[in-house]
């Protein structure tokens, strides 16, 4: 125990469980708190909505029944005489004149509104004089500011019928003619605020509910004292019509948190507001709060327990690694912290293996003899064989080297069966590596049934090139025949001055030994003795190889069946030898290998080159050769360059459309995609339609069509502000684009998708 309590690691695992276990608990009980209160806050600001179009609607539908109640008031035939006569009589009225004022004011006291008190005035505009419920004034005593105002505003400017308020009552006025520019009466309808506010805001859990009128100034209002937040009813529309979320909000007021809810009557022009301090709320989460703390504190105790013990049974094997090492290292490299100690024995340990490694590395024959291998095959790439030959340790310095092959001859009349053939083929390999040791800077290989070697010389001489080759050849034959009692056959090709043309010394090589003839038990044949060919003197069909390369390049599958053809053709159609035809043949092969290596496609499949060209020498036909050209090498380059083109095309169309989903709010154009994938912006249109069918623009205008209907649908955004946000000059052009290719009108698509949800 006191070994852990002096461990660093042991210290520092306690830390890690502990931070691992409490870190998560202390998140998860903030997020719980958070997300209840954000609840409470939302459940309130549903219920207040709801309370909210339940107290609007029901204001509102007495007003409306007030106003028509007075609508069907002027509009009967025995007020609209009386009024017609009344309003035209001299403020001295006669008998007659008061009998007309008590049936009309019997009338006016018939327009009642349910559960609200109200008072009617008649104002003759034209005599002066006032009528109400309690009877007739001349002149009239208006001691109310809100009536005088409205009196001796222009009539011009006034409505035929509105609703006005002022500190006491709500106002419904009406013009009498009613939709004269120029009347000559005015009927006003009165209604106490204190009615309204005690019939239809006396509810406490509305909090503080205020109507507003529309130059902001407060119509009516209950709850709490508004004054104490701080609030005016005009700063309070400026912010409501300000806010993007329409009919609720959350503000901070004067250092008070508040939810808004609000409602716009266009009848009266008035706004509906219902204001709850978010603080009051979040009280009946404290509770939740408390309970999670306590929760979590005993969760954090658990943990704390929980990670002491699993420590130290986690901690228990490395404390025995860290005996181990101990055990194998000094004291004096001893340290507290357990880690650093077994680090530092295992850095000497990968330094042990790191020098066993570079020991092993000088043992890379193996990997010398599939270089060498890979070279005589042609499969290296000459910009490759440099870097190759310094990483096997193979600096080739000569000026000229030459490859001879060798193979055994028959082993008859021999101490040999046949099945010890590649047994013999591997002594004499070996010996001819010891032989040559102070010759070879390429080691000596085995490739089916030859012996390949090479022979380098730094002295640019080719005359004491061939002096030296001869006598190597002759020591080689008579160390054989001396030790192993075979007959052998060596093919020598022509000097050379570069490594890249490796692969045609070895084709020569072996192209040599074909002519030794039946009746050689024992011979050396070089490929200079050969029958002479000249390749500079045959005609190549340069022109058909460089269209057919041109073909291929642009993956015209109908012009490279085309000029192959035509290639075969001209190659076969003089006066030429097998051998001829063959290398000239060969050379296309060449060229065209050396093409796809150029691209990175390897051609050769489950083939080498020697038997690829093995298989070329034993064609026959030009329909044979052009087959075989056809199916071997020209099909699986147009195949493989075909699929990598397919590929480029399929991540530019890729990555345009990403480009498109990122981008499509902003100025997005074919150039700016361009730009930014480093391509010409005709081909990447080009690319983009083959892949997609659709022009950028076109895929674009669908993109952004396709998200207005996914914010028409599931957002509350209005249709100016989608067709801003796509980018559109203005909210008509979106809307008739819309209308064309949808078939409808924003607003008609949203509101079919909602019936239909």
């Amino acid at each position: 125990m006191n070994t852990f309590k002096k461990s660093k690691y042991f210290s520092r695992l306690i830390v890690f469980s502990m931070l691992i276990g409490i870190l998560p608990v202390l998140i998860i009980g903030l997020l719980s708190y958070f997300k209840s209160v954000k609840i409470v806050q939302e459940k309130v600001h549903l219920a207040n909505s709801m309370l909210m179009n339940q107290v609007t609607s029901n204001i509102e539908q007495q007003l409306q029944a007030a106003d028509n109640s007075v609508i069907q008031f002027l509009n009967s035939p025995v007020a609209d005489q009386s009024i017609a006569q009344l309003l035209g009589t001299s403020p001295q009225p006669d008998f007659d004149t008061y009998s007309t004022f008590s049936s009309l004011r019997t009338l006016l006291n018939q327009i009642r509104t349910p559960g609200l008190s109200n008072s009617s005035k008649l104002f003759s505009l034209s005599e002066g004089w006032t009528f109400d419920n309690m009877g007739f004034e001349f002149p009239p005593v208006q001691t109310d500011k809100t009536e005088q105002k409205i009196l001796h505003t222009p009539m011009a400017e006034l409505p035929a019928s509105f609703w006005t308020s002022d500190s006491q009552k709500l106002l419904l006025v009406k013009k009498i003619p009613f939709n004269s520019a120029s009347p000559i009466g005015m009927y006003m309808l009165e209604i106490p605020l204190h009615d309204v506010e005690q019939q239809f805001l006396s509810n406490p859990s509305i909090g503080t509910f205020m109507i507003l009128g529309d130059t902001g100034q407060t119509v009516a209002r209950t709850g709490t004292p508004v004054a104490n937040l701080g609030l005016s009813g005009q700063d309070l529309l400026q912010r409501l019509d300000k806010n993007p979320n329409p009919n609720s909000m959350t503000m901070n007021w004067d250092g008070t948190r508040v939810g808004v809810v609000d409602q716009y009557s266009p009848y009266t022009g008035w706004t509906y507001v219902s204001i709850v301090n978010l603080k009051d709320l979040t009280l009946a989460s404290r509770s939740i709060a408390w309970y999670t703390f306590c929760m979590a504190l005993i969760v954090i105790f658990m943990i704390l327990i929980v990670s002491v013990f699993f420590s130290r049974k986690l901690y228990f094997p490395i404390f025995r690694l860290y005996q181990s090492v101990v055990h194998m290292s000094s004291a004096s490299n001893r340290k507290n912290d357990e880690i650093q100690s077994i680090e530092d024995e295992f850095q000497l340990l990968m330094n042990n293996q790191n020098r066993l490694s570079e020991q092993l590395q000088a043992q890379v024959s193996q990997l010398r003899n599939f270089f060498v291998v890979k070279l005589l095959q042609g499969m290296v790439k000459p910009s490759e064989i440099q870097d190759k030959l310094i990483q096997l340790n193979l600096p080739v310095d000569w000026q000229q080297y030459a490859v001879f092959a060798i193979q055994i001859g028959s082993l008859d009349d021999t101490r040999y069966a046949e099945e010890d053939r590649d047994l013999l083929m591997f002594i004499m390999n070996n010996i001819i590596e010891h032989l040559l040791a102070d010759y070879l800077k390429l080691p000596p290989v085995v490739i089916g049934q030859s012996q390949i070697t090479f022979f380098g010389n730094q002295d640019a001489s080719s005359t004491d090139f061939k002096q030296s080759l001869f006598k190597i050849i002759e020591s080689i034959q008579a160390v054989l025949t001396e030790y192993l009692f075979i007959k052998i056959n060596i093919g020598v090709s022509r000097i050379y001055m570069d490594l890249k043309d490796t692969h045609l010394a070895y084709f020569e090589a072996l192209e040599a030994l074909k002519y030794r003839g039946e009746s050689y038990e024992q011979s050396v044949l070089f490929f200079d003795d050969l029958k002479k060919i000249s390749i500079s003197s045959l005609r190549y069909p340069e022109e058909a190889q460089v269209e057919l390369l041109d073909a291929i390049k642009i993956l015209n599958s109908e012009k490279v069946e085309d000029f192959l053809h035509e290639f075969v053709r001209k190659v076969f159609a003089g006066n030429l030898s097998r051998d001829e035809c063959f290398l000239l043949t060969l050379r296309f092969v060449l060229d065209l290998i050396q093409v796809a290596q150029d691209m990175g496609i390897s051609v050769y499949g489950p083939f080498t080159f020697g038997e690829v060209m093995q298989e070329l020498y034993h064609l026959g036909s030009a329909l044979e050769v052009e087959n075989w050209l056809k199916k071997f090498l020209v099909d699986p380059i147009l195949k493989n360059l075909t699929e990598r083109i397919e590929m480029e095309h399929f991540s530019i169309s890729n990555d345009v459309k990403n480009l498109i989903e990122e981008a499509f709010q902003t100025d997005l154009s074919l150039k700016v995609c361009a730009d930014k994938l480093n391509y010409n912006p005709s081909y990447i249109g080009q690319v983009f339609r083959k892949e997609t069918g659709l022009s950028f623009s076109e895929y674009l205008a669908e993109y952004r069509l396709k998200m207005a209907k996914k914010w028409l649908m599931e957002t509350e955004k209005k249709v100016a502000e989608i067709a801003e946000s796509l980018r559109y000059t203005n909210s008509q052009n979106f809307i008739r684009y819309f209308r064309k290719t949808v078939g409808m009108t924003p607003g008609q698509y949203r509101s079919r998708f909602r019936d239909v949800s």
